[in-house]
Formats: structure tokens, sequence, C-alpha cells
């Protein structure tokens, strides 16, 4: 018994840990919003970096919750607080999870106006080069078609 109560109370613990990590990852997420819609790149990267660090640091409590879930089974009725905190956590991914779909919706149109004035400016430059070499090489002047 004293084992699966020092199970429960370490699962207590990685679970609320996982928490406070992501809560913090739906604060950046949301600041990301910020930061997209003022085009600021380089906040843009030190956000993704933060994200980056704090899903690193909760998949390494994953991995050490994952085996002791695993191992010991857990009696919903006997562990309310676990259940509580998994219920927590879900509403706290799913929420940063719509906020980021839509984040990456709006840096994808972003991306894709870009590669459109991208495209335009190639083809202005291209027209532009072929004129200027055009009349470069060309020592001819207008014919009058009525002579």
């Amino acid at each position: 018994m004293e084992n699966t109560t020092d199970t429960h109370v370490k699962l207590r613990e990685l679970l609320s840990e996982q928490r406070q990590l992501l809560t913090q990852f739906l604060l950046i997420t949301q600041e990301q919003t910020k930061i997209i819609a003022d085009e600021d790149e380089d906040a843009l990267l030190h956000n993704l970096e933060q994200r980056q660090a704090i899903i690193r640091k909760v998949d390494d409590l994953q991995s050490e919750f994952t085996p002791l879930w695993q191992t010991h089974l857990i009696n919903v009725d006997q562990e309310p607080a676990i259940v509580n905190l998994q219920e927590e956590i879900g509403i706290i991914l799913r929420e940063a999870t719509a906020i980021d779909n839509k984040n990456q919706m709006v840096v994808r149109e972003r991306i894709d106006f870009l590669g459109e004035q991208m495209r335009r400016l190639n083809n202005t430059r291209k027209g532009t080069e072929a004129y200027i070499k055009g009349t470069d090489t060309f020592f001819g002047g207008y014919v009058d078609e009525c002579q």
C-alpha cells in the first residue's frame, strides 16, 4: 500500500508540473499571436525557442509519467486528483492547439502573400531585363508600314 501511495503522489507531482509547464506554453502561444500580427521575426524566433524548450520539458515529464501510469493501475474513484489534473491538462492543450492552428493559418497566408509578391517581382525583373537586353541588341528602328 505504501508503494501505491508513493506512486500516486509521484503521479500527482508529475501531472502538476506538466500542467504548470503547459500553462506557460499556452501564455507563450497567446503572445505568439501578437508577435505574428506585428510581423516581428526575431521575437517570433525567440518565442518558438521558448515553446520548444517547454515541449522538451513536458516530454521528459511524460517519459517519467508513462511507466508509472502503465505499471500501477489507478482507480479513478480513489484518485480523483490525478483524473482532474489530466482533464485540466487536456483543456489547456486543446486551447493552445486552437490558438496554434489559427497562428499557423495566419503565417501560411502571410507566406503565400509574400511568395506571390516575390513571383511578381521576379516576373517584372525578367520583363525589364528582356526589354533592356532587347533595346541594347536591336539596332533597327520602327518601320512605318504605310511606306
